[in-house]
C-alpha cells in the first residue's frame, strides 16, 4: 500500500472498506485488531494501519503532516483500539489532548491504563459526555473499575446521574449499571458515598434496593 501511495496510484486520504472475509475471526487473541463497533466499516487509511498495528505505514502516512482533522478522528481510533504507543505517536504530531472525547472515549473501551495515561497528560475529564446514552460513570461500574469511578467522581461526575439510552428505552444511574453486573467493589464504593441516593427510579420504576436485593447472597 506504501508502494501504491508512493506511485501515485493511491491517495494518503483514500477511505478504504475491507471485506468481513478478512478479518481474523477470534479477535480476544488480538488486541491491536479493531474493535467491535468499527468492523466492516469505510475508514481513512490511517485507522486501518492503527487498527492493525503497521507502525511503518502509520510513519509514512505521519510524514506527510497530516491536519489536526485528520489526525484527531485517528488518535481516538487509536484509544478506541487501545493503542498506547500509537496514541503517545499521534499526540507527538499533533493531536489534541485537550479534547473532552478522549478521556471519555478510554473509560467506554475499558482501558484503565489509556484513562489514566490520558488524564496524567492534562486530558479533560467530562463527566457529562454520554455515549449511546451511557455516561462514563455509568460505564466504569459496568466495568467494575473502581479507579476510574474515583476519577471521575473526583472531577465532578453525578453519583446519582440517570443516563437514558434511547435504543433500549431504558435509564440507570451507575449503582443500578453496577447491581446488573454484579460487581461488589463498585457497589460498595457507591453505597459508602454521602451523596449516593438509592431511591432514584429506573424506567421500570425499580430503584437500588430492588437492584441491590437482586445480587443472591450480596447484601
Amino acid at each position: 500500500m506504501c508502494r501504491r501511495i508512493k506511485n501515485g496510484k493511491l491517495s494518503k486520504d483514500a477511505i478504504l472498506m475491507i471485506p468481513p472475509i478478512e478479518f481474523k475471526s477470534n479477535y480476544s487473541n488480538y488486541p491491536s485488531d479493531f474493535p467491535v463497533s468499527e468492523r466492516n466499516k469505510s475508514l481513512p487509511i490511517l485507522h486501518f494501519a492503527i487498527g492493525f498495528d503497521d507502525k511503518r505505514m502509520i510513519d509514512y502516512l505521519l510524514s506527510f503532516h497530516p491536519t489536526i482533522d485528520k489526525i484527531q478522528p485517528a488518535l481516538l481510533f487509536a484509544i478506541k483500539c487501545k493503542q498506547l504507543k500509537i496514541v503517545e505517536k499521534l499526540l507527538a504530531a499533533g493531536g489534541n489532548i485537550n479534547d473532552p472525547m478522549l478521556f471519555s472515549t478510554a473509560v467506554y473501551s475499558g482501558s484503565t491504563v489509556m484513562a489514566k495515561f490520558l488524564f496524567n497528560h492534562g486530558a479533560p475529564v467530562d463527566s457529562k459526555i454520554c455515549i449511546k446514552g451511557c455516561s462514563p460513570l455509568v460505564k466504569a461500574a459496568e466495568y467494575n473499575n473502581v479507579d476510574l469511578m474515583k476519577i471521575l467522581i473526583d472531577n465532578g461526575a453525578d453519583v446519582n446521574f440517570l443516563s437514558s439510552n434511547r435504543v433500549k428505552n431504558s435509564t440507570c444511574t451507575p449503582l443500578m449499571a453496577a447491581c446488573s453486573k454484579s460487581a461488589r467493589e463498585p457497589i460498595e464504593f457507591l453505597l459508602d458515598h454521602p451523596n449516593i441516593d438509592v431511591n432514584i427510579v429506573d424506567h421500570k420504576h425499580e430503584n437500588c434496593i430492588f437492584y441491590v436485593g437482586t445480587l443472591t447472597g450480596s447484601y
